[in-house]
């Protein structure tokens, strides 16, 4: 079996002669599980950062049984040096208090091909990140942060050195919060009461120890099918956030048809079942290429990041796949690139009808939109684009 999974890119030649580009690039070991998760957001974070530097993938599924019993001291000994080590969320799991704490702990939304109790390897990251006398990264791209509780924000600052993660233009304040989107018993409210300010104080003490990273898609996201060409006017996926359960209603009421609802039914059946969806690679697989195909099946998709404003996956998702996005917007939504009327349409969810009218007035207008968003999020978004970025930062 191989001692370790690389994941680097082939040197790239130009004229003949390597590009001044590519000289030694970053060395980087990333103590990790390979897992899939709902969003592919982990898997291709670890292909951008490959583009740029030699990946070295430590963990279970990863590495050989042997190594992972020896433990990440041993590997970096027998394989380093490495110039960056860094880990993910798992990399933040502290030793287990005593034996009877392990079964209680589990990837338990997430697909993986070894024993699930293995998940407190993470707890040996814990430990020697805590202690490695050289530089630490910690990646936290699969994380809610709105809710961290004290213990996370004290392991962050133990264990790295610097982090990539949404940055301070990407989070919103909570005495910010629009509470007028906050439907009472609904999703905003309950969102609303677990929300502290705990990880945007957390940012601004550690302003020059942050990597900003927003999300990122893959080219295999994209598709550049005319919105003339879609059978449905409009979808609106994912959780029921109480400006997308407006979108909807109003919608429905009007009788424009949606695609995707089906999606819904599947993950409400799923409840009622013993197995769960998303601890399957094929289920994973199955709900996400139904997600894509929704997209492409529609010319315009609302979205919003909860009352929290994140800048969700979707907001890339859905101009990468070639619609138009309509949204209550994001925190950051002109840092991210998004301007109103150019590459998205800025939109109160109960004003979605009039939004509906203005798009369908001037379908190539609509499609000069859909066109400019997908653009910039392979511009500024994408796997390429952010390989770019990475290669810059970690060559600082």
């Amino acid at each position: 079996m191989e001692p370790m999974t690389r994941i680097s890119n082939d040197e790239t030649v130009v004229g003949g002669a390597r590009d001044e580009s590519m000289r030694r690039r970053p060395r980087i070991l990333f103590l990790t599980f390979d897992v899939d998760y709902m969003s592919p957001t982990r898997q291709q974070i670890k292909k951008a950062l490959a583009s740029g530097c030699d990946v070295v993938l430590f963990g279970p599924g990863h590495s050989s049984w042997e190594d992972v019993a020896a433990g990440p001291a041993s590997f970096v000994e027998r394989h380093g040096p490495f110039d960056i080590v860094m880990g993910d969320e798992n990399a933040l799991i502290p030793p287990p208090k005593s034996e009877s704490e392990l079964p209680d702990r589990s990837f338990l939304n997430h697909a993986c091909s070894f024993d699930r109790s293995l998940i407190w390897k993470g707890a040996e990251y814990y430990e020697f990140l805590r202690t490695y006398d050289g530089t630490r990264v910690i990646s936290l791209m699969q994380s809610d942060f709105y809710n961290f509780p004290p213990e996370q924000i004290e392991r962050l600052e133990q264990n790295g050195d610097y982090f990539m993660l949404f940055g301070e233009e990407l989070v919103l304040p909570k005495g910010a919060a629009d509470r007028s989107m906050m439907l009472p018993g609904l999703v905003n409210e309950k969102i609303f009461n677990a929300w502290t300010d705990r990880y945007l104080e957390f940012l601004r003490r550690n302003k020059e120890r942050i990597i900003s990273t927003p999300h990122v898609v893959d080219l295999y996201e994209f598709c550049d099918r005319r919105l003339i060409r879609r059978p449905f006017e409009w979808s609106v996926l994912g959780a029921s956030y109480d400006s997308r359960r407006i979108a909807r209603q109003k919608l429905d009421a009007a009788k424009i048809r949606r695609s995707g609802k089906l999606l819904h039914l599947l993950v409400a059946g799923s409840e009622h079942t013993p197995m769960n969806i998303y601890a399957h690679r094929w289920s994973i697989n199955f709900s996400n290429q139904a997600f894509r195909r929704a997209l492409r099946r529609s010319r315009y998709s609302f979205t919003c990041g909860s009352v929290t404003r994140y800048g969700i996956r979707k907001f890339y998702e859905i101009p990468a796949n070639g619609c138009v996005l309509v949204t209550d917007p994001c925190h950051g939504f002109g840092a991210l690139g998004f301007v109103h009327e150019k590459n998205a349409l800025i939109c109160d969810p109960r004003d979605i009808l009039d939004v509906h009218a203005w798009l369908e007035a001037d379908v190539e207008r609509a499609q000069t939109i859909a066109d400019e968003g997908r653009t910039l999020v392979y511009e500024r978004h994408s796997v390429p684009a952010r390989a770019k970025q990475f290669q810059e930062v970690f060559d600082r």
